[in-house]
């Protein structure tokens, strides 16, 4: 409420009744003047990332106060005397640029998140033995399909965590557990449950993993004896839920997956925003190079 105690003196600048055509003119731009000027220095401040730099405050304050000083102005009638009006007009005037100040700090400080597919499918040699095939880690090969979550904001989003939910695509043989009717967490790259995102910085996910043999194949495609364990098929690969990194592919058989195609939908939520779900067809093929996701519009 400052600023509408500085208002009263613009109370004081003159008797309109003794002013000219021009003078009134000239005063009239000048309201108009602190208003539009405010308002730009205002948007310029929107643009001004709200970084602790105390320069930009300065700037977002300094429109504050001009954008107050013309409507105080703008609504005052010219008088010899000091009128209530003044502060009433500044104070209510002080609100509602306080409340524009706010609303673009919030809009120049918003994460704003997007997913991404992720062309590379690395293929990692894994330790510890995540999905229990038995050997040396230099030879415990597993492959990795992956998502990338790109912040094009002004601010940094909070605690993400990278979801997905599936269904099958008609194929026939198939199976898929009911826990995926709803959202499921996924890990990290890093292994890690919840990242942040600074502005103008990647992230990445993984979706699903799947051990490879030698030639690059599903480690258990030929293991009928595992069969039971995916809904009668042998499975290929696993969902990278946290349970699975924790406890291994072998004990979250509730997570397999077969050679099948899928209708997965995937989405990051943070503190502070959300990147919206993106549609993905999954398809797990008979080798790693068959194995692949693709973007449904």
């Amino acid at each position: 409420m400052g600023f509408g105690l500085i208002s009263s003196f613009v109370t004081v600048y003159g008797n309109g009744s003794h002013m000219s055509l021009i003078d009134l003119v000239m005063i009239s731009l000048v309201k108009a003047a602190f208003i539009i000027v405010g308002i730009v220095i205002l948007i310029l401040a929107m643009w001004l990332s709200y970084d602790g730099n105390v320069w930009h405050a300065i700037i977002s304050d300094f429109g504050v106060f001009l954008l107050i000083m013309g409507f105080v102005m703008l609504f005052t009638p010219g008088s010899s005397y000091v009128t209530p009006a003044g502060p009433i007009v500044g104070s209510g005037g002080t609100l509602m640029a306080i409340g524009l100040q706010e609303y673009f700090r919030a809009v120049s400080t918003s994460p704003d998140l997007r997913i991404e597919i992720v062309q590379d499918k690395p293929i990692l040699n894994t330790f510890p033995d995540l999905c229990g095939t038995n050997r040396p880690a230099q030879q415990n090969a597993v492959g990795y399909l992956r998502l990338r979550v790109r912040n094009i904001g002004r601010g940094a989003a909070k605690n993400c965590v990278a979801q997905v939910r599936a269904s099958l695509s008609g194929s026939a043989g198939c199976s898929l557990s009911p826990d995926y009717n709803d959202w499921v967490d996924l890990v990290w790259a890093g292994n890690r449950d919840r990242v942040d995102i600074n502005p103008n910085d990647v992230r990445i996910f993984n979706l699903i993993v799947m051990p490879l043999d030698n030639g690059s194949k599903p480690f258990y495609a030929n293991n009928l004896n595992m069969a039971t364990v995916c809904g009668g098929s042998p499975p290929y690969a696993w969902f990278a839920r946290p349970d699975v990194f924790l406890l291994g592919c072998l004990n979250r058989v509730q997570d397999c997956l077969t050679k099948c195609t899928y209708e997965v939908e995937v989405q990051v939520t943070c503190e502070n925003a959300r990147a919206e779900p993106v549609r993905l067809r999954l398809t797990i093929g008979d080798d790693w190079k068959s194995t692949s996701i693709q973007e449904v519009k």
